[in-house]
Order: C-alpha cells, then sequence, then structure tokens
C-alpha cells in the first residue's frame, strides 16, 4: 500500500471520529433543565405593595418550560429577608422544601439542579450597623461593608458547589431601590455600581454567571412604583428575567 493511500485512509478515519462524536455531543448534551431559584423576597415575588405574586425564576420557569426544557423547578428557598448566612444555614441543615409536589432536602434538591439563580446580600447590608443613608453617601464604608459580603457569597457559592455539581449558575445584581429620592440618587447609583462590580467580581473568581440588571430597572420608574418599597413589579420582574434569559441562551442554551 502507498504511503499516500495510508494517509488518505487515515484521514477518513479521523473525518468519521470526528462525525461520531458530533452526534454523540448532540445526542447527549443538556437539553432540559431542573431550576432552583434560591435568595431574598426579590426572587421570592414579594411585590412593592406586600404579599407575592409572580417574579422573575417564575418568568424563566415559564420561558424554559415553554420551550419544553424545565424538568423540575423551586423558588421556595427564597425567603423575604433572608441573609447569606440564612442560605447557608438552609444548606448545612437539610431544610425540606418542596420541588414538583415532592417534599426533598435541600443538598438533594441542589444536587439535582442544572441551573441556579442567586439573589442575596441586600440584607446583609441592611442588617449591618453601618447601613444607613450616611453610609450610602460615604463611599468608603459602603465599600468595605460590601467587601465583606462578597466574601461571604464567596463562601456560600463554594458550599453551593460542593452539592451543586452539574449545575450553571447566575449570581443575579440588584438595582437602585430608591430612584426617586434625587438627592442621594448619584450616591445611590454609585453604590449599586460598586455592589455589581463586586458580585462580578465574584462570579469571575468562580467561573460562573453574572447578571446585571440595574441599568434595565433604571430604565423606568413603574418598575419600582411604590416610592415607599423596594420591589419590583410584575413588569419590573420581566425585564430581569429578560436579562437572565438573554445570558442563557448566549452562555448556556446555544
Amino acid at each position: 500500500m502507498s504511503k499516500l493511500r495510508k494517509i488518505s485512509i487515515l484521514l477518513m478515519i479521523v473525518g468519521v471520529m470526528c462525525i461520531a462524536t458530533y452526534f454523540i455531543y448532540q445526542n447527549t448534551k443538556l437539553t432540559s433543565y431542573s431550576y432552583l431559584a434560591l435568595g431574598d423576597s426579590v426572587p421570592a415575588g414579594v411585590t412593592p405593595y406586600g404579599g407575592l405574586d409572580y417574579s422573575y425564576p417564575d418568568y424563566i420557569r415559564d420561558y424554559l418550560a415553554s420551550h419544553h426544557m424545565l424538568k423540575t423547578y423551586s423558588k421556595e428557598e427564597s425567603v423575604g429577608g433572608y441573609t447569606v448566612d440564612d442560605l447557608k444555614y438552609d444548606i448545612n441543615n437539610n431544610k425540606k422544601i418542596t420541588v414538583n409536589k415532592k417534599i426533598i432536602g435541600l443538598k438533594e434538591a441542589l444536587a439535582n439542579a442544572e441551573l441556579i439563580t442567586l439573589s442575596i446580600g441586600a440584607n446583609d447590608f441592611l442588617n449591618s450597623r453601618s447601613s444607613n443613608l450616611l453610609s450610602l453617601l460615604d463611599r468608603n464604608s459602603y465599600k468595605n461593608e460590601l467587601d465583606t459580603i462578597g466574601k461571604e457569597v464567596d463562601e456560600l457559592i463554594d458550599l453551593i458547589k460542593t452539592y451543586a455539581k452539574h449545575a450553571q449558575i447566575i449570581i443575579v445584581g440588584y438595582y437602585n431601590p430608591i430612584p426617586r429620592l434625587t438627592t442621594v440618587k448619584t450616591k445611590v447609583d454609585e453604590f449599586i455600581e460598586y455592589s455589581d462590580q463586586t458580585y462580578e467580581s465574584v462570579a469571575k473568581e468562580n467561573n460562573i454567571m453574572f447578571v446585571k440588571v440595574s441599568d434595565a430597572i433604571a430604565k423606568d420608574n413603574e418598575y419600582l412604583p411604590n416610592p415607599t418599597d423596594i420591589h419590583p413589579s410584575k413588569e419590573g420582574h420581566k425585564v430581569i428575567s429578560e436579562r437572565i434569559i438573554a445570558k442563557m441562551e448566549k452562555e448556556i442554551i446555544k
């Protein structure tokens, strides 16, 4: 057999192997998701006027379901007032939650998850001793607070990853909750910008995704219709979900 023929046969074999690998990948890549939403009152769906309603995780659930990509869903571990420590406590103590009408431990829910969104840290800041309007005006004060919270979120993500070994994790940023308070709007916007930078840095360090939503919410005050409340309207949640879905379509669902 000539050398040229041997090379031709070898190239043919390599080509067949590449095609086979492609079809194997196409048939085995993830096409549906168990989705778990973790966090505080925002993903929980606390409304601007009290009570609970649709939140951005519900819109993401609807998107996945409409594209036949949803296996299971729960936002039960999104709870008003929750801090980083609250989530850590629930994971370490394997809190029971309901996923598709089945009661399971949170560790199992994390292990089963292929998609996790995380909104946490706002209450940590609000609960801190230095968190008042003056601290928002003092850049050094809020930078120190947010740096500390960033480290705590980093530890939380390590804990989540201990159990959620196969999940795509998305950290969702926050927004200016008092846009109508024009006397401090610039300072609060600077605070939110540093918050976004902190969360984005944590995401990069952990090789997960960050979604910025502050600029999207800032486009319309009606996304925060109650001047005395910090929670988005359903339209605000929809805008947040659209940002997250766009990131998913770019980075996860290709």
